[in-house]
This record gives C-alpha cells, sequence and structure tokens, in this order.
C-alpha cells in the first residue's frame, strides 16, 4: 500500500477501525503513523469543541446585519396600515378567500351559461 492510498482510507473511516492492510501500512511507515496521530489529535478536538456551545462577539452579528441590510437582502418590516387591513379588499388577499371566490364566480358564470343554453 502507498502513501496516498492510506490517506483515502484515513478519510473513510474517520470513525471506524481501519483495514489490516492499512494498519500494516501505518507500523511501517513513520510519516503515515503520524498523520494518522495529527487526524486523530484534529478529530478529539473537534468532538470537543463541537459539545461546547461558542457564541461569536456581539460585534460580529452587527457588523453581518449591517452587511446584509447595505445589500439589501434584509430590511426593517414596514409598518402595518391598518387602513387596509379594515377594508373589504384585505379578504381577497388572502389564496384560500380569493380561491372560494373564484370558484362561486366559475359557478355562477357556468350556471347562467346553461340556464341561456336549455330550450324553454
Amino acid at each position: 500500500m502507498r502513501c496516498n492510498e492510506l490517506e483515502l482510507i484515513l478519510e473513510q473511516h474517520a470513525d471506524k477501525p481501519l483495514p489490516d492492510l492499512a494498519t500494516s501500512h501505518l507500523n511501517g511507515c513513520e510519516s503515515c503513523r503520524t498523520l494518522a496521530a495529527d487526524l486523530e489529535a484534529i478529530h478529539t478536538v473537534a468532538i470537543e469543541l463541537s459539545a461546547e456551545e461558542i457564541a461569536p462577539p456581539e460585534h460580529i452579528w452587527i457588523t453581518l446585519r449591517n452587511q446584509l441590510e447595505a445589500e439589501g437582502i434584509i430590511h426593517e418590516p414596514a409598518p402595518a396600515d391598518q387602513s387596509t387591513k379594515d377594508g373589504w379588499w384585505f379578504v381577497f388577499q388572502r389564496p384560500a378567500v380569493a380561491g372560494t371566490f373564484l370558484s362561486l364566480v366559475l359557478v355562477a358564470a357556468v350556471t347562467s351559461v346553461l340556464n341561456a343554453v336549455e330550450p324553454k
């Protein structure tokens, strides 16, 4: 087994036991043993860090919010205008009510056409 093949195996078997061929290569190759030890140390520290909740400093959040606002990605919510919510048109802005209204209009139109077509 070559060192580059062992690197791939180490990536794929981060939490699993290594195959026998990889283990025998590690026993005979000092640089791969060092690499495996480094990866194991990184893995251990990553597990320890993930257990802790690390909050970024407050100024990071402020800077991020300012940048997103400057790019127009986020913005302050517009104040709700009560006069438009109280009017009858506000009811038809809701999809369910608008769909029901449209259905009633279609039923009335079909009924009207059918009554006009039937012989008397």
